[in-house]
């Protein structure tokens, strides 16, 4: 027999540091924007689905197989290996398919036209043009409530997914775990 220091690396510990880091920053400024908000929340739905794939790697055997999928799908096996069911309708799950659907509107993302009238004349219609909303009404609630709501139900999303595992506290925090392991040869 043979010893072997194993170490296995956690990504998303990774890009938990780099969102809190977004969320200093953030915190700090007078004014919060919704292009303050944005990849705060790309990497919110980023950190949730590295954690729910590190989760799925430990407890279920076929991860690898499934690994591709939906991360909702995903996060169906992980209730299922559970024996549970997820109620999508409540937080953190909720809180999870709005920050997913953040994320896909933004790499997914069509041209969104606002429009105001009719109006008789172009005349007209130019003196309302300062009512036309220039952004959509989604990147608009991006805004200081969003983020501070954000930040508590990430940490809530993360602690969900350990609990359903009875995995140890902050264990999406774990940048990595180092064993010693017995192999032959």
């Amino acid at each position: 027999m043979s010893y072997f220091i194993e170490r296995e690396f956690t990504a998303q510990s990774h890009v938990i540091e780099c969102l809190f880091s977004m969320h200093r920053d953030v915190s700090e400024r007078d004014e919060v924007t919704y292009s303050d908000c944005i990849p705060i929340a790309v990497f919110s739905a980023f950190a949730i689905e590295a954690y729910i794939n590190g989760v799925g790697a430990r407890v279920v055997g076929f991860w690898d197989s499934v690994e591709r999928n939906s991360w909702q799908s995903k996060v169906d096996i992980l209730h299922s290996i559970a024996g549970q069911s997820p109620d999508w309708g409540a937080d953190p799950l909720s809180y999870a398919k709005e920050v997913f659907k953040l994320r896909d509107k933004l790499a997914h993302g069509k041209p969104a036209v606002s429009r105001l009238g009719p109006y008789p004349t172009r005349a007209d219609a130019g003196d309302h043009y300062h009512e036309v909303n220039k952004e959509p009404e989604w990147v608009l609630k991006l805004n200081d409530r969003w983020l501070a709501r954000s930040k508590k139900m990430f940490v809530e999303t993360m602690d969900y997914f350990r609990r359903l595992h009875n995995l140890s506290e902050n264990d999406h925090l774990h940048i990595a775990r180092t064993q010693v392991v017995e192999r032959d040869g």
